[in-house]
C-alpha cells in the first residue's frame, strides 16, 4: 500500500513524512515519519494518541537490535507497534506487547515470519498529546 503525496512515496496512510509540518519540533529531529499511536497493546509505555517519531531501519533483515520498540509494516498493509525479540528460528521474530498489567493475557507474544514484513521503523521519540 503506497500513497503518493507531493511526489513523496508514503509506505502507509498513517505515516506522515517529517517534512509536512513537524520538522521544527526538536523531538522529531532525525526522524523520517511521525504517526499517532492507537490501540492498547503498548499502553504501559506508549499512550493512545501519542505522536511518535520514526526512522526507517535499513537492512533490518540482516540485523536488528532486540528489545527496542518498532513500528512494523507488513506486506499486507498492517502497521503495528511492538518490541521485537528473537523468534523461534532465523526466519521469524517474536513481537512483544507492553500493555497495562491487567491486559497482559489479552496480548501474548506473537511469531511473525520475516517474509511478511515490508518495512521496520525505530520509534525514536514520543510526544504525548493531552
Amino acid at each position: 500500500m503506497t500513497n503518493t503525496i507531493s511526489n513523496t512515496s508514503i509506505p502507509h496512510k498513517n505515516l506522515i513524512p517529517i517534512s509536512r509540518g513537524y520538522s521544527n519540533n526538536p523531538f522529531f529531529n532525525g526522524c523520517d515519519y511521525v504517526m499517532r499511536a492507537s490501540g492498547e497493546s503498548m499502553q504501559s509505555i506508549i499512550k493512545r494518541n501519542d505522536i511518535l517519531g520514526l526512522y526507517e531501519v535499513d537492512q533490518w533483515e540482516a540485523f536488528i537490535p532486540y528489545g527496542e520498540v518498532y513500528a512494523i509494516l507488513t506486506k499486507s498493509g498492517h502497521l503495528m507497534l511492538k518490541k521485537i525479540i528473537n523468534g523461534k528460528d532465523d526466519d521469524h521474530y517474536t513481537l512483544v506487547s507492553e500493555p497495562l498489567e491487567d491486559d497482559k493475557s489479552i496480548y501474548p507474544p506473537q511469531q511473525i515470519s520475516k517474509s511478511l514484513i515490508d518495512k521496520i521503523f525505530v520509534v525514536k521519540s514520543t510526544n504525548t498529546m493531552y
